[in-house]
């Protein structure tokens, strides 16, 4: 039972993602398109934790290495920070 509610809270923790994402698409349309939404300090230390997790060497490469294949995956988003990028939709045409 526990491995349910474990995969229940990433559903639903997914699914308010989606949300958020779509909110911050909306408020920004019609007049601009997301092109890209990236995540940051997803499993590598945020900038200011760099005293609690030295990031220099094997363990930082491959705590990066692994925020960018989140990237790729329904996690990309639970990082620190997250990174929109919109282009006018003017400028897409031209």
């Amino acid at each position: 039972m526990p491995s349910s509610l474990t995969l229940d809270a990433i559903a639903a923790q997914s699914e308010a993602l989606r949300a958020r994402l779509s909110a911050v698409r909306r408020a920004f349309a019609p007049e601009f398109r997301c092109i890209k939404a990236r995540g940051y300090s997803i499993v590598y230390p945020a900038w200011y934790r760099h005293r609690f997790l030295p990031v220099d060497g094997r363990l930082g490469h491959l705590l990066w290495r692994i925020d960018q294949l989140l990237n790729h995956t329904p996690f990309w988003n639970l990082g620190e920070y997250t990174l929109y990028i919109f282009k006018r939709r003017e400028e897409m045409t031209s």
